[in-house]
């Protein structure tokens, strides 16, 4: 995880992917999240980017474990009050499919909510 001085740096960042999955499989590690805030004012706190070539996602549109993440380590850093406790997580907007997602912090928990598609249903038989 990183975090990046602006929501712009976020928006303007270019991965490499080549790069980032020889990194995961070195280090086993799943992906790899970037975030950084918006401007006092604005409704929507940060702008996230997930990325896990090394799992065949170069960039996830809205990830609610990336955004787990990032609420855990505002919390741990001392950062809610820069943040709040309550904020929107902006996500997918590079990659056109754009997404929101409410984050919840407290002490103890971090709740990642927001609204969902269906894309496909069905029933697998093993």
């Amino acid at each position: 995880m990183a975090q990046l001085p602006t929501a712009k740096a976020v928006l303007d960042a270019t991965p490499d992917f080549q790069r980032l999955r020889a990194h995961d499989d070195k280090t086993g590690n799943t992906g790899v999240v970037i975030f950084g805030p918006y401007e006092a004012g604005n409704p929507i706190g940060i702008e996230l980017r997930a990325f896990a070539p090394a799992h065949g996602i170069a960039e996830d549109p809205v990830c609610g474990s990336g955004n787990g993440s990032v609420g855990a380590f505002i919390v741990r850093s001392n950062q809610t009050g820069r943040f709040g406790m309550k904020f929107l997580s902006s996500q997918g907007a590079v990659v056109g499919r754009s997404g929101l997602i409410q984050l919840d912090l407290s002490k103890d928990s971090v709740q990642v909510g927001g609204n969902a598609v269906t894309c496909i249903d069905g029933t697998i038989s093993l």
